[in-house]
């Protein structure tokens, strides 16, 4: 019986990270698993300078007070986790965290068209997506790192902060793209 068991254990392992190169092959997500739901929660954190500045990651996606509003703040804080799962041709942000947000989309606060501020809204199943919840996502390659950028296409504009502070709102109409890096 153990043989059996570590064969197939071995079977497993070698069947996921197959499964997992040609993921990473078509998608450039490392932590995207073959079901399309993110195998783990992440932090999503830029660099005050955008694509631009150096490698400190203080300015990251948080679900203010655990939601709906989306913030700034500093990298390993609560309420910093989110996966990226694939939407048809498109990409949702979905908090991770605990509490009444978990498993909702970063879009358009209050699910308002022409409110580009970043809320937590419902989204999935019979909710739908809401306004401003699918992005492209963008490799980028800033001086000695890379991360993600993540292109609104509601608002055919960037996520980003409205000013690199703690507390600060993030936005899906930038019009220069933030580089992220998954910690």
């Amino acid at each position: 019986m153990s043989r059996l068991h570590s064969w197939i254990t071995s079977l497993k392992v070698r069947s996921v990270r197959f499964v997992m190169a040609l993921t990473v092959a078509a998608t450039g997500f490392a932590f995207v698993s073959t079901s399309g739901i993110a195998s783990a929660s992440n932090q999503f954190c830029t660099n005050n300078g955008g694509t631009n500045g150096g490698t400190t990651y203080n300015h990251c996606l948080n679900a203010w007070g655990g939601g709906p509003s989306v913030n700034v703040y500093g990298q390993g804080a609560a309420n910093n986790q989110f996966n990226v799962v694939p939407n048809g041709s498109y990409w949702n942000i979905k908090f991770a965290g605990s509490g009444l947000y978990n498993g909702a989309c970063i879009s358009d606060a209050l699910n308002d068209q022409n409110n580009a501020r970043a809320g937590l809204v419902s989204c999935g199943g019979a909710n739908g997506t809401p306004w401003g919840a699918n992005d492209l996502v963008n490799n980028c390659y800033p001086p000695g790192w890379y991360g993600y950028q993540f292109e609104n296409v509601h608002w055919t504009a960037s996520i980003g902060p409205r000013n690199p502070s703690n507390g600060e709102p993030f936005y899906l109409n930038k019009p220069n793209s933030w580089c992220f890096a998954i910690l």
